[in-house]
């Protein structure tokens, strides 16, 4: 996937945030109104989100094997596919210093997909007579479990409406199964049996993203203590982000992360 697709969720939330701070800033002056909002303050302790989500990651890996069977040689390639899937996805923070927070997140995506093949079976009995045979392996699984730790700034644009935009390093667990090859029956050009590996890797990348939320007060919830109570704030919210990376192997580098985008749970205590 082109990187400019990749970050196109993030820019489109980007875009929003810009126009919503546009409209707040036409009586006081763009510049002055965009230093207040970024510097006006925010008071909660911190945050805890909670997300629905989907990840955009639409990839390929081939293999490509070959054999010698019958005085010739076989061949076999497979193609397995990732597509977009939902993310579980989780993220909170404690607020540091002024509006910035430091914070851990998680994410797994998990998307259980089909290989195809093509093979090139030589005839037992006739030379240069191969069978060709094509088609799909289903029950492939390919699951990506991420961690985020992430540099969090809120800026609070009006009452009970605030964004955040994010950043930090991600470490990525890959995962993933591949069709290595095949199993030809004795004396036939009948495939018995599929060859399978499962390969489990890790790489660091990077992620950045934006979060629009709007909550309220639980103080103005009736049947809600005002004291006493952790949380201060309860909402929802959207968000989009961006992690990406790789892994290095045995099946050659394959592309880990995407852009994700989602809507869920937004507290504030």
């Amino acid at each position: 996937m082109r990187s400019g697709s990749r970050i196109g969720w993030v820019g489109a939330l980007a875009v929003v945030l810009i126009g919503v701070a546009a409209s707040t800033a036409s009586a006081q002056g763009v510049v002055g109104r965009t230093v207040d909002l970024l510097t006006q303050p925010w008071t909660d302790h911190g945050y805890f989100n909670v997300n629905f989500a989907r990840q955009r990651a639409e990839r390929s890996v081939e293999i490509a094997t070959s054999f010698p069977l019958y005085d010739e040689t076989a061949t076999f390639g497979s193609r397995v596919t990732v597509d977009r899937a939902s993310v579980t996805d989780f993220m909170g923070g404690v607020r540091v210093w002024r509006n910035l927070a430091v914070g851990v997140g998680f994410s797994q995506y998990k998307d259980p997909t089909s290989a195809t093949y093509t093979a090139s079976v030589p005839d037992p009995l006739f030379f240069d007579r191969p069978h060709v045979s094509s088609g799909g392996i289903p029950g492939q699984q390919h699951t990506e479990k991420t961690v985020y730790l992430s540099a969090l700034w809120m800026i609070p644009i009006r009452d009970n409406l605030d964004v955040a935009v994010f950043a930090g390093p991600s470490f990525v667990s890959l995962d993933k199964d591949f069709v290595t090859g095949i199993t030809v029956a004795p004396g036939t050009a009948d495939i018995a049996s599929f060859t399978t590996s499962r390969i489990s890797e890790s790489s660091t990348a990077v992620h950045f993203g934006i979060d629009i939320r709007y909550t309220i007060d639980v103080a103005d919830v009736p049947g809600i203590r005002k004291a006493g109570s952790i949380v201060r704030k309860v909402g929802i919210g959207v968000f989009a982000r961006f992690s990406g990376g790789s892994v290095d192997s045995a099946f050659g580098t394959i592309d880990v992360g995407g852009t994700q985008y989602g809507v869920g749970l937004r507290i504030g205590f």
